[in-house]
Protein backbone atom coordinates (compact mmCIF):
# COMPACT_ATOMS: atom_id res chain seq x y z
CA UNK A 1 0.00 0.00 0.00
CA UNK A 2 1.38 3.80 -0.65
CA UNK A 3 0.32 7.05 1.19
CA UNK A 4 -0.80 10.48 -0.05
CA UNK A 5 0.00 13.44 1.81
CA UNK A 6 -1.98 16.29 1.36
CA UNK A 7 -1.81 19.41 3.65
CA UNK A 8 -0.43 17.14 6.42
CA UNK A 9 -2.99 14.71 6.09
CA UNK A 10 -1.82 10.95 5.50
CA UNK A 11 -4.23 8.99 3.13
CA UNK A 12 -4.38 5.32 2.34
CA UNK A 13 -6.69 3.36 0.69
CA UNK A 14 -7.70 -0.10 2.07
CA UNK A 15 -7.80 -3.14 -0.63
CA UNK A 16 -11.73 -3.88 -0.87
CA UNK A 17 -10.84 -7.89 -0.37
CA UNK A 18 -9.63 -7.76 3.08
CA UNK A 19 -11.34 -10.65 5.46
CA UNK A 20 -12.85 -9.91 9.05
CA UNK A 21 -10.09 -10.05 11.46
CA UNK A 22 -7.09 -7.63 13.31
CA UNK A 23 -5.07 -5.70 11.38
CA UNK A 24 -2.21 -3.46 11.89
CA UNK A 25 -0.63 -0.87 9.90
CA UNK A 26 2.92 0.98 10.37
CA UNK A 27 3.86 4.15 8.90
CA UNK A 28 7.38 4.90 8.18
CA UNK A 29 8.47 8.18 6.53
CA UNK A 30 11.27 8.95 4.58
CA UNK A 31 12.90 12.43 3.48
CA UNK A 32 16.16 12.86 2.54
CA UNK A 33 17.19 9.11 2.97
CA UNK A 34 16.13 9.75 6.82
CA UNK A 35 13.44 7.46 7.95
CA UNK A 36 11.06 8.57 10.93
CA UNK A 37 10.07 6.82 13.65
CA UNK A 38 7.86 3.86 12.72
CA UNK A 39 4.25 4.90 14.26
CA UNK A 40 1.17 2.24 14.11
CA UNK A 41 -2.16 1.76 14.15
CA UNK A 42 -4.69 -1.00 14.82
CA UNK A 43 -7.86 -1.48 13.53
CA UNK A 44 -10.85 -4.78 13.10
CA UNK A 45 -13.02 -5.50 10.11
CA UNK A 46 -16.44 -6.84 11.86
CA UNK A 47 -18.34 -9.55 10.28
CA UNK A 48 -21.51 -8.18 8.77
CA UNK A 49 -24.27 -8.65 11.04
CA UNK A 50 -26.81 -11.69 10.10
CA UNK A 51 -30.83 -11.45 11.21
CA UNK A 52 -31.96 -13.67 13.85
CA UNK A 53 -33.97 -16.32 12.21
CA UNK A 54 -37.80 -15.73 13.34
CA UNK A 55 -39.42 -19.31 15.56
CA UNK A 56 -40.70 -21.80 12.69
CA UNK A 57 -44.24 -22.06 12.42
CA UNK A 58 -46.34 -24.60 14.88
CA UNK A 59 -48.84 -26.77 13.39
CA UNK A 60 -51.36 -26.00 16.15
CA UNK A 61 -53.45 -22.59 15.58
CA UNK A 62 -52.85 -19.80 18.04
CA UNK A 63 -55.76 -19.56 20.50
CA UNK A 64 -58.41 -16.84 19.34
CA UNK A 65 -58.88 -13.67 20.85
CA UNK A 66 -61.83 -13.60 23.62
CA UNK A 67 -63.84 -10.49 24.48
CA UNK A 68 -64.17 -9.31 27.47
CA UNK A 69 -67.60 -9.22 29.08
CA UNK A 70 -67.46 -5.71 30.52
CA UNK A 71 -66.13 -2.27 28.04
CA UNK A 72 -62.93 -1.44 30.04
CA UNK A 73 -63.38 2.48 30.34
CA UNK A 74 -67.00 3.82 31.42
CA UNK A 75 -68.32 5.88 28.67
CA UNK A 76 -68.14 9.96 29.25
CA UNK A 77 -71.53 11.64 29.68
CA UNK A 78 -70.33 15.00 28.04
CA UNK A 79 -67.93 13.70 25.50
CA UNK A 80 -65.04 16.83 24.52
CA UNK A 81 -64.08 16.74 20.63
CA UNK A 82 -60.21 16.78 19.68
CA UNK A 83 -59.09 19.97 19.03
CA UNK A 84 -58.02 20.20 15.74
CA UNK A 85 -54.27 21.14 15.01
CA UNK A 86 -53.54 24.88 14.88
CA UNK A 87 -50.60 26.51 13.21
CA UNK A 88 -48.92 29.17 15.56
CA UNK A 89 -49.35 32.74 14.39
CA UNK A 90 -46.22 34.61 13.11
CA UNK A 91 -43.86 33.43 10.73
CA UNK A 92 -43.25 30.03 10.97
CA UNK A 93 -42.46 29.40 7.16
CA UNK A 94 -39.23 30.98 7.97
CA UNK A 95 -38.90 32.43 4.52
CA UNK A 96 -34.73 32.11 4.97
CA UNK A 97 -34.79 34.22 7.67
CA UNK A 98 -31.94 33.78 9.86
CA UNK A 99 -34.17 34.92 12.73
CA UNK A 100 -37.86 34.50 12.04
CA UNK A 101 -40.18 36.21 14.75
CA UNK A 102 -43.75 36.37 15.79
CA UNK A 103 -45.84 39.54 14.18
CA UNK A 104 -45.98 41.42 17.12
CA UNK A 105 -47.87 44.68 15.50
CA UNK A 106 -47.23 47.47 13.43
CA UNK A 107 -43.43 48.12 12.50
CA UNK A 108 -41.48 50.72 14.57
CA UNK A 109 -41.63 53.33 11.65
CA UNK A 110 -44.93 54.02 12.00
CA UNK A 111 -44.71 56.65 14.91
CA UNK A 112 -42.49 58.16 12.99
CA UNK A 113 -44.33 58.30 9.58
CA UNK A 114 -47.04 59.54 11.32
CA UNK A 115 -45.34 62.06 12.72
CA UNK A 116 -44.00 63.58 9.64
CA UNK A 117 -47.37 62.94 7.73
CA UNK A 118 -49.22 65.34 10.63
CA UNK A 119 -46.09 68.02 10.45
CA UNK A 120 -46.65 68.26 6.72
CA UNK A 121 -50.08 68.82 6.89
CA UNK A 122 -49.36 71.46 10.03
CA UNK A 123 -46.63 73.23 7.90
CA UNK A 124 -48.78 73.45 4.65
CA UNK A 125 -51.62 74.87 6.57
CA UNK A 126 -49.34 77.29 8.00
CA UNK A 127 -48.29 78.79 4.42
CA UNK A 128 -51.80 78.52 3.47
CA UNK A 129 -52.97 81.14 6.50
CA UNK A 130 -49.55 83.09 5.70
CA UNK A 131 -50.07 83.38 2.31
CA UNK A 132 -53.41 84.58 2.77
CA UNK A 133 -52.22 87.08 5.85
CA UNK A 134 -49.65 88.67 3.48
CA UNK A 135 -51.95 89.66 0.89
CA UNK A 136 -54.14 91.48 3.44
CA UNK A 137 -56.81 89.13 3.30
CA UNK A 138 -57.16 88.53 7.29
CA UNK A 139 -60.40 86.36 8.14
CA UNK A 140 -61.69 88.23 11.39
Amino acid sequence: MTATVADGAWTVMAPKDLETGDYKVTAVQIIDEVSSAPVSIDFTIAAEPKPEPTEKPTEEPTEKPTASPKPSQAPSDSPEPSKAPVKPQGNNDDNDDDAPLAHTGPSEALPFIATGGALLVAVGAFLLFRRKNIKGHHGA
